[in-house]
């Protein structure tokens, strides 16, 4: 297995938040060119392994990739076999299987109970096990939601933050919050060549499927896309500014871009070869209204 980004900044595996903070100033320091004009190379390595380590959604899908990475290394020691797949696409599918399955035992488990009359120690096994069965569904479905994508975080466009990570979507509460299709495995890149920092917007046929800020030459892969035409909208410009307002025809949406925001719209045709779409965001689309880009499409609500 190769070196990880706890390697790289001299950290134990799975070291903590403020352990991966400190650890990055150390070296940051250490190696900034500024200082140690031969420390280029090893600053550049630094501040890739902070820029996943040092942001809390982007540590937990490394960790859990690491953990997988780990396991499937350990079994390969022991007996040679099939290579086990660790993409976020195929821990996302073992989830929704896992609990698909559970679904269906606790219907059949239910339907059994229900032919069959019940003893006072049956009354008292379930009693005994609801809160249990409770506790195990709600945890599955907090962690399922802590590992979605870094370019799809809930955050409200009513409170719009006044600061901007890459993937974070400040409009969650217009669009309403990110689908994604189970059935097909189609993924686009979306690539910042724009100049200006972008907030991108997914839509397919059936309405809004994703949204992303992304900083200037900066990238994000989107997954779990239906086949079908896809359109994308995105918005450019600078110096975000939560407070500042964009008035559409049916009410006011809260934050934009300060300085020279433009809007474009892009879009995809039909792809269900598995090739992956790289879509490259700049000034070269058709540029549309802010009437247009926050017009909702198909069933969103």
């Amino acid at each position: 297995m190769k070196g990880t980004h706890y390697q790289t900044l001299g950290l134990p595996t799975f070291a903590s938040l403020n352990e991966v903070k400190q650890a990055y100033r150390k070296l940051a320091k250490q190696f900034h060119p500024d200082v140690n004009p031969s420390g280029k190379e090893a600053f550049t390595r630094i501040t890739a392994a902070y820029e996943i380590l040092g942001d809390a959604s982007r540590k937990y899908i490394y960790d859990s990739r690491l953990k997988q990475e780990l396991r499937q290394s350990h079994a390969i020691k022991k007996t040679p076999g099939k290579p086990v797949n660790t993409s976020e696409q195929e821990l996302r599918r073992r989830q929704y299987y896992q609990q698909h399955y559970k679904n269906h035992y606790q219907q059949q488990r239910q339907t059994r109970q229900q032919q069959q009359p019940k003893t006072y120690n049956e009354y008292k096994y379930i009693l005994f096990a609801t809160p249990i069965a409770v506790t195990l569904v709600l945890l599955i479905l907090s962690l399922y939601q802590n590992s979605t994508l870094p370019d799809s975080p809930v955050i409200n466009s009513a409170t719009a933050p006044h600061t901007l990570n890459n993937g974070e979507f400040p409009y969650q509460s217009y669009f309403g919050s990110p689908v994604y299709n189970t059935t097909t495995s189609r993924q686009i890149v979306l690539n910042n060549t724009n100049g200006q920092d972008i907030i991108c917007l997914v839509f397919s046929k059936q309405g809004f499927r994703r949204g992303c800020y992304l900083r200037q030459k900066y990238s994000a892969t989107i997954t779990q896309l239906p086949n079908d035409t896809l359109m994308i909208r995105y918005m450019s410009g600078s110096n975000w500014c939560a407070s500042c307002e964009i008035q559409t025809q049916n009410q006011t949406i809260m934050g934009r871009f300060k300085n020279q925001p433009r809007f474009f719209e892009a879009v995809i045709p039909p792809n269900s070869t598995g090739i992956i779409d790289n879509v490259l965001l700049s000034e070269t689309h058709p540029e549309i209204s802010s009437e247009s880009f926050f017009t909702k499409v198909g069933n969103t609500n």
